[in-house]
């Protein structure tokens, strides 16, 4: 048997999270949702995910803080702010797809194919 990719999500919002958890949802992927930065620190202390989507504000903060260097080049920045965005362009996130207002479906479809090319 195949082993599954992990996906962690770095996203407070659910409505975000679960439109990327809807079209990522099959055998290939173990799915992990962190919705504080706390929350995400600790959870990279013990795991190494193949595929990182992250949000820039966490309710305790920012969720940048909690990316490790060297995983960096498989995140996919997917805030909608410009700013959280920048930043995490030159932390060297491999992708950047910013939020679409209330376009969740189509942001989290451009989203996943940003995210399936670096698991490949």
């Amino acid at each position: 048997m195949k082993k599954k990719k992990l996906v962690l999500i770095l996203e407070d919002i659910s409505t975000y999270s679960l439109a990327l958890k809807k079209l990522l949802k099959n055998d290939e992927y173990a799915i992990v949702v962190k919705k504080t930065q706390s929350e995400a620190r600790v959870y990279l202390k013990e795991s190494q995910p193949d595929l990182i989507f992250c949000d820039g504000e966490a309710p305790d903060g920012t969720f940048i803080h909690a990316i490790p260097t060297h995983l960096w080049a498989k995140v996919v920045a997917i805030s909608g702010s410009p700013g959280y965005n920048e930043t995490m362009r030159i932390k060297g996130a491999a992708a950047l797809v910013p939020k679409m207002g209330d376009r969740y479906e189509l942001w989290a479809r451009k989203a996943v194919a940003k995210g399936k090319v670096l698991l490949e």
